[in-house]
């Protein structure tokens, strides 16, 4: 594994470890940041690519081409990524305090939350530790072509303005957590690599899709069934099915392209948690559903 981590610099071609920042050799950056070098690294990139040719054979040798073809077209056209959360947290956010959202652990060391419950943390820690070392800066989000959210994270759906993420943005095929539940079952050891071709970065979403959901798809698919292959989500988390992206850095209001806050919720709203929508109406983009 001495030289699995290592991409090849785009000025001089010295191989450099993805956790270099400028190239040991040439002295010149090395573009990327840590989740997108990871998901760019020669094996995945190959991987990525056999699984999307298999996948795409499958369909047309079972007369499933048009059907793959609009999944593909949803992903590239519609695909955003959206982050879930609370109501009042939403607003402390963007009215309150106006900080720029950030990772889990950011915010633990900025002391913007507390932690949470000790299995919970553990989960979430080691997930990250697995997939990008020791960065703190991966906000976790989801991939989403018709704006609905992972709502066991929250009721409120924002939707994230691709142009201002996309190049700081992977992405892996499911929930990192239950992803490496599931390799450690099938013999995965913390000292090896994990399994290629299931991350891939933001301009190939699409084959990530298609390798993921080939063998769903069916003749006579509507927008709204595809949308719910690709995120699906009734509020547990255990069954929730999506596909997880990781974007780099911080999120500011700029970000946001929209807020989507469910009618049910807006209805439960007490007389404070009225105004506070006011607010958020006057300065964003947001739909009461």
């Amino acid at each position: 594994m001495s030289t699995y981590y290592q991409i090849e610099c785009p000025h001089c071609s010295n191989p450099n470890d993805i956790n270099e920042v400028v190239c040991s050799s040439c002295g010149l950056p090395i573009p990327g940041t840590i989740n997108v070098r990871r998901a760019s690294l020669p094996q995945e990139l190959l991987s990525l690519e056999v699984r999307y040719a298999d996948a795409k054979n499958y369909l047309k040798s079972n007369n499933l081409t048009a059907e793959g073809d609009q999944l593909e077209s949803s992903v590239k056209t519609n695909g955003k990524a959206v982050i879930n959360t609370q109501f009042n947290f939403l607003w402390e956010w963007l009215i309150r305090n106006k900080f720029a959202y950030e990772s889990y652990r950011r915010q633990l060391i900025n002391g913007a939350r507390m932690k949470a419950k000790f299995e919970n943390d553990v989960n979430r820690t080691l997930a990250d530790s697995i997939l990008f070392g020791s960065t703190i800066d991966i906000i976790y989000s989801a991939l989403s072509i018709d704006e609905e959210g992972v709502i066991s994270y929250g009721d409120i759906t924002i939707i994230l303005r691709s142009g201002a993420i996309e190049k700081r943005t992977s992405a892996l095929e499911k929930n990192s957590f239950f992803f490496i539940n599931d390799i450690v079952k099938k013999g995965w050891l913390l000292n090896t690599a994990l399994p290629a071709g299931y991350m891939a970065v933001w301009e190939d979403i699409f084959k990530l899709s298609i390798s993921k959901l080939y063998l769903t798809l069916r003749t006579g698919l509507a927008y709204n069934n595809i949308a719910r292959l690709i995120l699906d989500s009734s509020g547990n988390r255990s069954s929730d099915e999506f596909i997880e992206l990781y974007i780099y850095g911080k999120i500011v209001a700029s970000t946001i392209k929209k807020i989507k806050i469910p009618l049910k919720v807006v209805t439960k709203f007490n007389p404070k948690e009225q105004l506070r929508l006011k607010e958020l109406q006057a300065k964003y983009n947001v739909e009461c559903y």
